[in-house]
Formats: C-alpha cells, sequence, structure tokens
C-alpha cells in the first residue's frame, strides 16, 4: 500500500513540475518586462518556476529513502502508545460529500457573480461554508463573511484598481453593490 502511495505522489510531482515547465515556457514567449514594470510574462515565469521547485522537492522526497520512524505518539496518560489511523487514501463518503458541496458552491458562485455581484456573491459563499461546513457560530460566520467581502472589494477596487464585477440587478446597483 505504502509503495503504491509512493508511485502515486512521484507521478503527480513529474505531473506538475511539466506544468511548471509550460508555464515558464509560455510565459517566456510573454513581454516579461515593460517600460512602467513587469510585464505580462513576469508573473507566469516566476509562478512556473516556484511550482517546478516545488514539484522537484515533492520528487525528492519521494524518492528518497524514509526516514526511520518517530517514536509512537503516548495517550495523556503516558502508558499506551496512542492509536494511530492508516493513512487513507481515498475521503470517505462525508469527505466526498464535503468535498462535492465546495465544487457546487463554487460553480454556483461563478453562475451568480455577474448577477449579485461580487460582494454579496463572496458574503453568501463564506457564509455557506462557514455555517454549512465548518459549523461556526452564526454571528462570527456573519462578522466574517461581512468583513471578507466588503474588505476585500474595497482592497481589490481602491487600492489596486481591479475591475470586479457589480450587481445587474437595478436595486442593488442603486445600492452600490
Amino acid at each position: 500500500m505504502e509503495h503504491t502511495m509512493q508511485r502515486y505522489q512521484q507521478a503527480a510531482a513529474v505531473l506538475f513540475l511539466f506544468f511548471a515547465v509550460f508555464i515558464v515556457w509560455q510565459g517566456l514567449k510573454l513581454q516579461y518586462y515593460t517600460p512602467l514594470g513587469p510585464g505580462s510574462g513576469f508573473f507566469a515565469v516566476w509562478l512556473g518556476a516556484l511550482l517546478g521547485l516545488l514539484a522537484l522537492m515533492q520528487l525528492v522526497q519521494t524518492i528518497r529513502p524514509a526516514r526511520p520512524a518517530t517514536p509512537p505518539v503516548m495517550d495523556a496518560d503516558l502508558n499506551a502508545p496512542a492509536e494511530v489511523e492508516p493513512e487513507q487514501v481515498l475521503p470517505d463518503r462525508s469527505g466526498v460529500i464535503r468535498i462535492a458541496a465546495v465544487i457546487g458552491a463554487l460553480i454556483l458562485t461563478a453562475l451568480l457573480l455577474p448577477l449579485l455581484g461580487f460582494q454579496i456573491t463572496a458574503f453568501i459563499l463564506l457564509i455557506f461554508l462557514l455555517l454549512g461546513l465548518e459549523r461556526v457560530r452564526p454571528v462570527t460566520a456573519v462578522i466574517i463573511a461581512l468583513v471578507f467581502s466588503v474588505g476585500l472589494f474595497q482592497l481589490l477596487t481602491r487600492f489596486l484598481s481591479v475591475e470586479l464585477p457589480h450587481s445587474s440587478l437595478a436595486v442593488l446597483k442603486q445600492l452600490g453593490l
């Protein structure tokens, strides 16, 4: 089982390495630097290089022989080793449901973004994730979602001059959302 997992990790590292080389190659085709600052290729080249470095590190870690096992984790009474679950390759049923819920929420977010705008859509997404999946207290979830959605919108639009979608509904557009 462990040998098979190691092969999967090596294959994933090699795929990421090839993807990183492709990103750098495509980034070098773009303008690296302009008179005003970094060009469109700058970001791609450096992200591709970082991805390649991380992929190489993962590949080296999976090829190198494993270190000797660490001493067993002890229970609170310090008399017996704690029960350690074997590593699961695939998530259990509840994990699959959570993954599907996140993917569904992201798809719904992409569909609602042009209609409701960034701030409201981000707020709804965060409320769903915090209340539905993470079981955060409702007051805490509302505060986090409100601060994040409004704060990120303000940061991106005012300070970084990024155009984010506003609501296409007249009522929400009048409110500036």
